[in-house]
């Protein structure tokens, strides 16, 4: 008996680790894509200017800001500019993230530019910015967190750099006008669930070295084609879900991708 609530006590304390660990955000719970289509006034007893405020310090342009080993990380924002530009240092420090909610429901917000010093935009961190039409991600960005731009409805393009290596559940979920996505060079990462869900994405090409397609990526979609490169390996079940009626995919022949749209009947070009 004493055996069975060792292992048992273990069991539960790895599920409380990797719970603990998800994409993007080291203390956020996993995002699902109903949550990511929260009412705007569910934000406002968990902005991280508020959570941030009494240990951060108010810097230029409003920014909040919390000091770590590696470097400045933007927490909150107290302004109410329509063009954020986050800066590259701080007080001769580099700004190296932007984190969970940090601007999430600033509906002032109508364009971001995030420089090559940032690493990663955590969880949610501009989660509802509803008039948020232009974001500009600089090469040096390395992770978009869980649903961090999720449900920003004026978004109309985003353009991934070279050294983006995690782009995590939800990210642009609910993003409906979100039209043009592109990466630029080649990308060692996979496409985590509900990352373009309910985007109006209709063309996409993914670059070389993305290794899976994950349930739901590009699910209610009007996509009409897509280009799957050779590197992924696997596409998982309903990753196309309610977004295959009108699609066509094209690769390389005898790829995974080809074999996906003949098992589940979706023209395909062989490149």
């Amino acid at each position: 008996m004493n055996t069975v609530k060792k292992i048992l006590a273990l069991f539960v304390a790895l599920i409380l680790v990797l719970s603990a660990s998800s994409c993007g955000k080291e203390n956020a719970g996993q995002i699902n894509a109903d949550e990511a289509t929260q009412p705007s006034s569910e934000i406002e007893q968990t902005n991280a200017s508020d959570q941030e405020e009494s240990d951060a310090s108010v810097v230029q342009d409003g920014f909040l800001t919390d000091e770590s080993e590696d470097g400045i990380r933007i927490t909150g924002y107290k302004g109410t500019a329509s063009e954020i530009n986050i800066p590259e240092n701080i007080d001769g420090k580099p700004v190296v993230g932007i984190t969970y909610l940090a601007f999430s429901g600033k509906s002032t917000i109508k364009k971001v530019a995030i420089p090559s010093s940032v690493k990663i935009i955590e969880a949610r961190a501009f989660w509802k910015c509803e008039s948020l039409e232009s974001v500009s991600l600089e090469d040096g960005v390395e992770t978009v967190g869980e649903g961090a731009f999720a449900d920003c409805p004026k978004i109309g393009s985003v353009v991934f750099p070279a050294s983006v290596r995690e782009i995590c559940a939800n990210a642009f979920a609910g993003c409906s006008n979100l039209k043009t996505v592109e990466f630029v060079g080649s990308h060692d990462l996979t496409l985590d669930q509900y990352i373009f869900y309910k985007t109006a994405v209709e063309n996409i090409r993914l670059p070389e070295g993305i290794t899976a397609i994950y349930f739901a990526a590009f699910a209610y979609m009007p996509l009409k084609s897509i280009y799957i490169p050779e590197s992924i390996t696997s596409i998982e079940d309903g990753s196309f879900m309610y977004s295959a009626d009108n699609l066509t995919i094209t690769s390389k022949a005898g790829s995974v991708a080809e074999k996906y749209a003949k098992e589940n009947e979706i023209p395909f070009v062989a490149e």
